[in-house]
């Protein structure tokens, strides 16, 4: 599969996760500590392109976060996004769908060029709690989602 250049500087995530706290919410400085590992995580696509930064999230954050967790967020931002353009380029003759199960606070709908044309259909599924969080905070931010379906969904009760 050919590598796509996605996984870059993602301006979206940022605003919508200004939005809502990292560590939950009534945690005493979670606000803060949530602006420092964002700022944390752009420095470190700013220095090193798509490496990790668990080095830095160890140093700095390692009583919250385990080393590795970040890495493999990020290995697995950075493929999806590459496999959703190969897809989208292959099929953006006509119309496609992205659907995205369990999409949480992903921006990938937002972001992405390839899906941000009028053949793309874009559905996120998730539960409604975290689709009515999201959509604050999206529209908070100022983003545009008005290209995505949002479906709610029970993961637990629904037989698919």
């Amino acid at each position: 599969m050919n590598i796509q250049k996605s996984g870059g500087p993602d301006s979206i995530a940022p605003r919508l996760m200004r939005q809502i706290s990292l560590f939950g919410p009534g945690i005493p400085g979670s606000y803060w500590l949530s602006r420092i590992y964002l700022l944390m995580s752009r420095w470190n696509f700013y220095l090193t392109g798509r490496i990790f930064i668990d080095q830095l999230t160890e140093r700095y954050m390692g009583h919250w976060i385990r080393f590795g967790e970040s890495a493999l967020l990020q290995v697995r931002t950075c493929w999806l996004d590459d496999v959703v353009e190969a897809f989208g380029k292959k099929h953006c003759g006509g119309p496609f769908n992205v659907v995205i199960l369990g999409a949480g606070y992903d921006t990938r709908c937002y972001r992405l060029d390839i899906l941000r044309n009028e053949n793309a259909r874009l559905y996120e599924i998730d539960a409604v709690g975290t689709q009515t969080i999201k959509k604050n905070a999206l529209k908070k931010a100022n983003v545009d989602s008005g290209n995505v379906h949002f479906v709610s969904c029970d993961f637990e009760r629904e037989n698919w």
